[in-house]
């Protein structure tokens, strides 16, 4: 199922402002997309109305609603570094707008606070990359707790 097939049938529900299917490296469908509906309340009447149907043999849409998460944590960098390292190293690799430090249990811990969830993303996967930098125990995720 590509885009050609799924933007329809969603359009059928409201109107659709943005449609992303995630795609693999080779080009193919990962199995997930987002979408932004005009109206927020489209996006849950999608669930109510298109959630498990079959749209192909094999194949059945499973919804959800998306967080639009754009916080990131970092932690269990090697000791050694002191915070102005760590934030001048963070800064050298992303762009986030904001910059938080605390200490959880003992050990320092980063929220790194971007201005879009594709932001994030994006400095999720180079800061995930290039972990080793921070120590080999330092530690990066998605901030599951923050506040919408």
């Amino acid at each position: 199922m590509y885009e050609d097939n799924l933007i329809p049938l969603f359009e059928t529900v409201g109107i659709v402002l943005q449609f992303r299917l995630m795609m693999n490296h080779s080009g193919r469908n990962r199995g997930f997309a987002y979408i932004i509906y005009l109206d927020p309340n489209d996006g849950h009447r999608a669930i109510g109305n298109l959630n498990n149907i079959l749209v192909s043999s094999w194949c059945r849409l499973q919804l959800c609603i998306s967080k639009n998460t754009r916080t990131l944590w970092l932690d269990n960098v090697m000791d050694g570094l002191d915070v102005s390292d760590v934030v001048n190293l963070i800064l050298d690799k992303v762009d986030p707008k904001e910059i938080c430090y605390y200490m959880r249990r003992g050990r320092p811990c980063y929220l790194l606070h971007f201005s879009s969830h594709r932001e994030a993303a994006l400095s999720r996967k180079v800061l995930l990359r290039e972990l080793m930098d921070f120590g080999p125990s330092a530690r990066g995720n998605w901030d599951l707790y923050e506040s919408p």
